[in-house]
């Protein structure tokens, strides 16, 4: 009986392989790497990867050149050889190639046509492999070769022809080699149609440099984790944390769990693990043939490594998140106050204009409707009467104006005075001087003189003081999350103060709090509710213009108000927001 032995179908094999490969740039990233890493000991690799089209614009013809250590037959046959024992390996030198396949099949991957011309130690051997030499079942394939001497210095061309794969987009193709070579274009040169290709981290504001958790050196040894902030937004290319062994990359652009962060588009970094180069103890890779750039998750200290790195990047951009929410807080906070101190401003000079113009009327004894609150000026807790003594006012002349704010003001110098008051220091009368009563006043009882000229006479005061009105303290405005079900604002009397409800749903709606939308709003609330405030103030003061008993001058007061304070707190925020106050 013949004895069994293993055969290999070579084409079915390299096939296969080559179709986990699947892409030009995968496949110029391959021969790119394998020049890099066949150097003598402490000689720097110049690589030179040139592209030619045809006139139609497609991909015609791919050489990757290098100054390496070249090939003799021995090792051509070698690399000829589907799963050879990488000869570096065995002599104890790590480094990317570990599975005898990569070259031939990124070749066969993308190409009909591979020509390898390589020189070594004077000698130079021309092989070439045609993919329609690959027939199925056989377990060798022949491949023409020639050789002869040379004085050429040592180094390989690998030429490709005869695409396969007819779409090729070589930014994109150029910027993947880019990063697959990583940090060792700090140490080799390689040019893509004579422009160098470099390596240069983004600059970064801040970096972090973190260990593993006793718990995790076991499988993925003493690493250490660097993480950096950069100072501006990159690339699809550019951001995640690289994951090298023996500087060798074998994925980028991790992100783990934090891809749709905010930060994930600023986030970068990298972390050298040379027991990556290890199988795990269940004999799993951490890296498999397709060259994805992607590790095997099913390996333990893949897993292990990418779990801690995950955890610790969540880390760090939750920290990142969490101060800038803390900042935009207090930007926001400080957007508020000044907005509320634009309002409050605007509300105080109303409030000092409403106790001038009451004051001047109470003096006056001027009222439009009798009250049960008279003409006595009321003390309240929100407002106080002191003695203001006249000094040298003199004379003071008053003019009647029906279509102003004040139904009394002073006379300008071209104006005859419908009255003149005279003040002293004296004491007063009756009234406000020795003169008739309140009740023989005609002024305060709106009362013409036969003549027709309103207004009162003037008449003989006995020198003494007036009152002036004062409030206890200004308006405060204090914007205020409160929930969306709270009112939309409301006063405090005892403080007065305004708080309005950031939280309610009409003022949430307007976005962001710089907007003029959203302050216009906030002015809004705020003079509903001085309106309302500063209405019963004046009945407390005893306003002549309104009349507690008759619920028209109230509502009339308030509407009248709500409109002004609305229209003027609102110039308020347009003039603030174009710069002018």
């Amino acid at each position: 009986m013949p004895g069994l032995v293993l055969k290999s179908d070579v084409s079915n094999d390299l096939k296969q392989n080559a179709d986990q490969i699947g892409s030009i740039a995968k496949a110029l990233t391959e021969f790119v790497w394998n020049s890099v890493q066949y150097q003598p000991e402490g000689q720097t690799a110049e690589v030179s990867v040139v592209i030619t089209r045809d006139r139609t614009g497609r991909i015609h013809e791919a050489s990757i050149v290098d100054n390496g250590r070249g090939m003799s037959l021995v090792d051509l046959q070698t690399f000829f050889t589907m799963h050879a024992e990488n000869q570096d390996r065995l002599a104890g030198k790590t480094g990317r190639g570990r599975f005898g396949t990569g070259a031939k099949a990124a070749a066969m991957a993308v190409a009909d046509e591979m020509v390898v011309d390589t020189v070594k130690s004077g000698a130079r051997t021309i092989a070439t492999l045609h993919r329609d030499a690959l027939r199925a079942g056989s377990s060798e394939i022949p491949i023409p070769s020639s050789a002869t001497q040379t004085d050429k210095p040592n180094g390989t061309c690998v030429t490709l022809r005869h695409f396969r794969l007819k779409r090729f987009k070589e930014e994109a193709a150029k910027s993947y080699l880019q990063r697959a070579l990583g940090r060792a274009l700090l140490t080799h040169r390689v040019t893509w149609n004579t422009e160098p290709l470099t390596y240069s981290e983004p600059a970064h504001r801040t970096e972090w440099v973190l260990e593993p958790p006793e718990e995790y050196v076991s499988q993925i040894g003493n690493v250490q984790l660097y993480v950096r902030l950069s100072e501006s937004w990159l690339s699809e290319y550019e951001r995640g944390i690289t994951i090298t062994a023996n500087d060798v990359t074998h994925e980028c652009n991790f992100l783990g769990d934090h891809g749709n962060s905010p930060y994930a588009g600023r986030i970068f970094g990298s972390v050298e693990a040379p027991l990556l180069e290890q199988e795990d103890e269940e004999g799993r890779p951490a890296y498999t043939a397709d060259r994805t750039m992607r590790l095997n998750r099913e390996n333990l200290r893949v897993n292990a490594l990418l779990s801690w790195v995950n955890d610790a990047t969540g880390d760090i951009i939750k920290a990142l998140e969490t101060e800038e929410k803390a900042q935009q807080d207090r930007a926001r906070q400080e957007q508020l106050r000044k907005t509320a101190k634009t309002i409050e401003d605007a509300l105080n000079r109303r409030l000092a204009h409403a106790f001038e113009s009451m004051e001047r009327k109470i003096n006056l004894k001027v009222t439009a409707n009798p009250s049960l609150l008279g003409l006595e000026v009321q003390n309240s807790d929100l407002s106080t009467s002191v003695e203001v003594s006249g000094g040298d006012e003199g004379e003071q002349e008053y003019i009647r104006d029906d279509k102003g704010d004040l139904r009394w003001r002073d006379a300008a110098e071209n104006e005859k005075p419908n009255f003149k008051v005279r003040e002293n220091e004296h004491g007063p009368g009756p009234g406000l001087g020795t003169g008739p009563g309140p009740e023989d006043d005609k002024e305060a009882n709106a009362v013409q003189e036969d003549q027709g000229e309103k207004g009162a006479k003037p008449r003989d005061t006995q020198q003494g003081n007036r009152k002036k009105l004062q409030p206890r303290g200004s308006f405060r405005v204090i914007p205020k999350a409160m929930g969306p079900d709270a009112p939309r604002a409301y006063y405090a009397a005892a403080y007065i103060t305004i708080y309005v409800n950031t939280d309610h749903p009409q003022i949430a709606a307007t976005g962001n709090e710089s907007s003029v939308e959203f302050k216009i709003l906030l002015a809004e609330c705020a003079a509903s509710e001085f309106a309302l405030a500063l209405t019963a103030m004046r009945i407390e003061n005893g306003d002549p213009d309104i009349d507690p008993n008759q619920w028209p001058t109230i509502i009339t007061a308030i509407r009248r108000e709500e409109s002004e304070t609305g229209a003027e707190l609102a110039q308020a925020i347009i003039n603030y927001k174009m710069g002018v106050m």
